[in-house]
């Protein structure tokens, strides 16, 4: 229904939609009550010690307060309104799971309804993956090619190409999985090749 339909508080006075109002008639009922939603830019994954979430109404809310919210492994250090939008930062506390949630009935609209229950939820993890090369070559060696793997002790994120400084040598990837690269590489000339792990690029998933 749209915010003017006459079948909005039109249906059975005997029933009650899910925001306490007047049922409409229809199928969907118009939300007359005060609803929220959480956003943030902070991946779902994230090792930051600060995470920055914003909480928007349909109307204009005065106020709130950490004792409006429910969390669990992370606590609030700040509250800020800005044009109508709350900034909440969180800390988390240990790794894991962590989430932020607006009960329903939280806050009051204007009308005297409540809002909709919403949340917001992370994966704390500051603990970087550990990896070891494997190849099929010894050194010295004369090989051509040399079949190498690098392989993680957790799933991980990231790109090969971006991943990895060459000095000597050139590569070309064969397959990866959720905790491994399989990869050729070629030297380019006698003496030392080198293939080094570049720092903040494989993430944990």
């Amino acid at each position: 229904l749209m915010e003017s339909s006459p079948c909005i508080d039109a249906g059975d006075p005997s029933i009650l939609d899910p925001d306490g109002t007047n049922s409409d008639m229809g199928a969907y009922y118009f939300n007359q009550g005060l609803i929220a939603a959480f956003s943030s830019e902070i991946p779902f994954y994230t090792n930051s010690n600060l995470i920055t979430v914003s909480l928007m109404f349909n109307e204009s809310i005065s106020d709130i307060n950490s004792e409006n919210f429910v969390l669990e492994n992370c606590e609030i250090s700040s509250i800020q309104n800005d044009s109508d939008i709350f900034y909440i930062e969180i800390v988390p506390q240990n790794e894991g799971l962590l989430y932020i949630i607006l009960p329903e009935n939280a806050i009051i609209g204007s009308n005297g309804i409540g809002n909709s229950e919403t949340q917001i939820s992370f994966i704390y993890d500051v603990t970087l993956p550990v990896y070891e090369f494997f190849t099929n070559a010894a050194s010295p060696t004369n090989s051509s090619q040399i079949v190498t793997q690098l392989i993680f002790n957790e799933g991980i994120n990231g790109n090969l190409n971006n991943g990895l400084t060459l000095h000597n040598c050139s590569i070309d990837s064969l397959s990866r999985t959720d905790t491994s690269f399989t990869f050729n590489i070629f030297p380019s000339n006698n003496g030392i090749f080198e293939v080094n792990l570049n720092d903040n690029i494989f993430f944990d998933t």
